[in-house]
């Protein structure tokens, strides 16, 4: 099984509860990262692993709106131990997509060029550089996991699930194929403040709110999106 992890939470320090801000067409934050993500032909089950305390807010808004998700709750800051856990819930996972809910671009196309970079080099870790920041996802090996969920208590590597991989390349092989049309990877459409909530609609707006969006689609507006200005009060937040 490919199995699909979305990082979840609500209490974001810079931008709380982020993940249900809303866009200009009503849809929130983490109903596009879910329906982008959706899109995947090669995912075979998406799940959210969140903490306790956002569980009640996340499960009851993917309930209403995603019967085939679930949702599972976890420790507050060490994701690591999140992703292991869901592991031992699901047999047969033969490899782990780590999303993250703060990427309403996530491109399924690059979800499955890396799954299918990660299965033909049989790394420990397959991510895309060169493509725009919050389009791409990391593929690990569930065996991995398991490992450094062993080898590292420091509470960074924990929250963030994969540094330790990339701090010990000599016994983890990582694989990171480049974009083959140039390196976007300083474009960001990841959302981490209000600010970034209001480019990424301003991007959305230029492309019809389509779903789903690809990383070519962003490259292609992007030289626009640089000259949009967008009116914070036409956001209901």
């Amino acid at each position: 099984m490919i199995l699909g992890i979305i990082q979840a939470r609500i209490n974001s320090d810079r931008f709380p509860i982020k993940i249900f801000a809303k866009f200009s067409d009503g849809s929130v934050v983490l109903e596009r990262v879910i329906r982008q993500v959706l899109f995947s032909e090669i995912l075979d089950k998406v799940v959210i692993a969140t903490n306790y305390i956002s569980f009640s807010s996340i499960s009851s808004f993917v309930k209403s709106n995603f019967d085939e998700i679930a949702v599972i709750s976890g420790s507050d800051n060490d994701v690591l131990d999140r992703f292991v856990s869901c592991l031992s819930i699901f047999d047969n996972v033969d490899v782990v997509v780590r999303i993250t809910a703060d990427n309403p671009l996530t491109c399924p196309k690059y979800i499955d060029y890396a799954i299918k970079k990660h299965l033909e080099s049989k790394a420990d870790l397959t991510h895309f550089l060169g493509i725009p920041l919050g389009t791409g996802v990391e593929v690990i090996n569930p065996n991995t996991l398991f490992k450094i969920s062993q080898l590292t208590y420091d509470p960074y590597d924990r929250e963030h699930v994969t540094p330790f991989i990339y701090k010990n390349r000599d016994i983890f092989k990582v694989v990171e194929p480049m974009f083959e049309v140039g390196n976007f990877q300083n474009f960001r459409v990841t959302i981490d403040t209000e600010n970034d909530l209001f480019f990424v609609d301003g991007l959305l707006r230029l492309l019809d709110y389509k779903l789903p969006v690809y990383v070519e689609d962003i490259i292609n507006v992007s030289s626009k999106v640089a000259e949009y200005s967008l009116v914070k009060s036409n956001l209901d937040l």
